[in-house]
């Protein structure tokens, strides 16, 4: 019943979530991407929202594109997409809770894309012909840049933001 007095009053506006946002991908790129509900670990904000998507993730051939949702652009003020344009994604599980994000560039710092649905994200990436590197730690949502001998022959296939300098 409330479902459909909510399509009655607010069909247009529901639909309209649903679609991919063409931005400046445009409309071709945005209709091959799948789109994910996801929360982002934003190095530039010492505020991060909990409990709900902050984020939409398209997974697209060659890359992936991060949208900011309403809640996000009102909080830090941000709508310009984040774009990750290269062929090797690193992802982490996080134990002990399990939850499984990928490490992005964000502007030159690592964040970190939690997604809650893994095993529909790992075929998406799979399908978008990208290689997908899976790390195992101990943590809770800030992301931790890894070591280059954990990506191995990959290390110039990701951005420097994520790898961990020799020592550190």
């Amino acid at each position: 019943m409330l479902g459909a007095w909510l399509e009655l009053t607010m069909g247009a506006r529901v639909r309209a979530l649903r679609r991919a946002p063409p931005g400046p991908l445009g409309e071709a790129a945005a209709d091959q991407a799948e789109w994910f509900q996801a929360w982002l670990w934003d190095p530039r904000f010492q505020t991060h929202g909990r409990g709900f998507a902050t984020v939409r993730l398209g997974v697209r051939p060659g890359g992936l594109t991060l949208f900011p949702r309403h809640a996000e652009s009102l909080i830090h003020g941000w709508d310009e997409p984040i774009e990750y344009d290269w062929p090797v994604v690193v992802s982490e599980q996080l134990l002990p809770l399990m939850s499984r994000g990928l490490l992005v560039d964000v502007r030159g710092a690592a964040g970190l894309c939690i997604v809650r649905h893994d095993r529909a994200l790992r075929e998406s990436l799979a399908r978008a012909g990208l290689t997908v590197i899976e790390i195992r730690r101990w943590g809770w949502d800030s992301p931790r840049r890894v070591h280059a001998l954990e990506l191995s022959a990959h290390i110039a296939d990701v951005p420097r933001s994520i790898v961990r300098p020799a020592g550190g």
